[in-house]
């Protein structure tokens, strides 16, 4: 098994900035250690979306590819609408309780939702899309530098859509995820089969929960 991630995530330079173009850098990279298939590529969150585009590149070049195995992966709308949540959350200054608030209660969390949805969260956007276009080219610390190149992804999905694939696609959904085969129907036309594993997106690949995504992938590939 071999893994490949954003071009300039660890050595300055400039990424790419389309997924065909991600795709063709990672075929080229495969073929050197396979140059012919059968493959299985398997791709999480952002990365389906390029597991799928190098599977309809290979399959138009003649090369079968066995299976894909979408992880957790949102339509490119849905990206956009997830990163937006993520983003809001940790902006997050409203009241946590399920209790709603009254009096001088209510008003501090009136001005704070004023705060946060009209003041924040521009600055927000704002800082993101300056991390989205400096990603590869300037170096953050830490988190940062990841946090970077989420956003550079969540600018080019967004302008992405994907090609009709007839291959056979498994789609690995994790909670909170609707995207089942009915939303993904427009672009994937061959078999298609849902797993559902109980994990949040981004601990799905780790313990304890990997092992789990692990065994349903093996069921899915025989």
């Amino acid at each position: 098994m071999y893994a490949f991630q954003q071009h300039g995530l660890e050595r300055r330079s400039v990424p790419d900035w389309s997924i065909p173009a991600m795709a063709r850098r990672y075929i080229e990279l495969m073929r050197v250690v396979q140059p012919r298939g059968p493959y299985t590529l398997a791709g999480h969150s952002f990365g389906g979306l390029v597991a799928l585009e190098m599977a309809s590149i290979l399959a138009t070049a003649g090369q079968e590819v066995r299976r894909v195995v979408l992880v957790d992966t949102f339509l490119p709308d849905q990206a956009a609408e997830q990163s937006n949540a993520v983003e809001f959350g940790e902006l997050d200054l409203s009241n946590p309780s399920d209790v709603a608030p009254t009096g001088l209660r209510a008003a501090v969390a009136d001005r704070t939702e004023f705060l946060r949805e009209r003041v924040l969260a521009p600055f927000g956007q704002i800082g993101r899309r300056t991390r989205a276009y400096g990603a590869g080219m300037f170096r953050w610390q830490g988190q940062q530098q990841f946090r970077a190149f989420f956003d550079h992804a969540v600018v080019v999905s967004r302008r992405h859509r994907p090609q009709v694939y007839a291959g056979p696609v498994t789609l690995v959904l994790a909670d909170g995820n609707e995207s089942g085969a009915k939303r993904w129907a427009p672009f994937l036309s061959g078999r298609v089969d849902e797993v559902r594993v109980h994990a949040e997106h981004s601990s799905v690949l780790r313990e304890p929960y990997v092992a789990g995504l692990a065994e349903a992938i093996r069921e899915q590939l025989g």
